[in-house]
């Protein structure tokens, strides 16, 4: 079955859908993009390590599940955290870790 356009029709029209396409990304760009910006720069709110549940420990960058189980865990059996450096002392957790935990992570 022949196209029902011609090859140079076909042409004109990806090159008017790309153009839409190309204006339509410009559009969002100029609508998201502040809003995207707003909070990348709004900092992230601080996780009490002696009070946070578990869900507000995944929060923290690279805590899962697991981990901020273990945090609760260690929380329960030895008290309180008196440093955020004492972290490391969670399975899963190194001191490796605990500087992109400082940022975010208080000890009150």
């Amino acid at each position: 079955m022949p196209l029902p356009f011609t090859k140079q029709e076909l042409k004109a029209l990806i090159v008017l859908g790309a153009t839409g396409l190309l204006g339509l990304t410009a559009l969002l760009v100029t609508r998201v993009a502040p809003a995207l910006d707003a909070a990348r720069d709004r900092p992230a709110p601080l996780v009490n390590l002696n009070t946070a549940s578990v869900e507000a420990l995944e929060a923290l960058p690279g805590i899962g599940p697991v981990t901020a189980r273990r945090i609760v865990e260690d929380r329960r059996l030895h008290g309180r955290f008196l440093r955020v450096e004492e972290l490391a002392r969670v399975k899963g957790l190194s001191t490796k870790s605990i500087p992109r935990l400082k940022a975010q992570a208080t000890i009150e």
